[in-house]
């Protein structure tokens, strides 16, 4: 992991240790990353995520506040949360996905593939 994990990373990282059901809390929010990547929305911070629980199950709640924020010239596109090091939504390549795969213990062709099938 990166020396400076970002809020995404942390948060990641965070429901990663969970004793119930982490799998599919995480690939929930490795979706949400990816999907606000896509959609172009550069405003997606840590505190846009819920984790409620039902009893001692954890779930992610629905995602708010998504807005296609490249789309307004006169808005920064520079990303709320770092991804994978990069700081502006137009740095995301590849290899960024790559160096988010590592930095929250996943692997990049994981990763690069799930990017794929949602931007389909």
């Amino acid at each position: 992991m990166s020396e400076n994990p970002s809020d995404l990373e942390r948060l990641l990282l965070f429901c990663a240790a969970f004793q119930h059901g982490p799998q599919r809390i995480f690939l929930a929010l490795l979706d949400a990353a990816i999907s606000n990547v896509i959609i172009g929305n550069c405003g997606a911070h840590s505190k846009n995520f819920s984790l409620p629980y039902l009893g001692a199950k954890a779930r992610l709640a629905p995602l708010g506040d998504l807005t296609n924020t490249v789309a307004y010239p006169e808005v920064s596109s520079r990303m709320a949360m770092k991804l994978g090091g990069a700081s502006r939504i137009d740095d995301v390549t590849g290899d960024t996905w790559a160096t988010f795969a590592t930095d929250v213990g996943l692997g990049a062709p994981f990763v690069r593939g799930r990017v794929r099938e949602l931007a389909q």
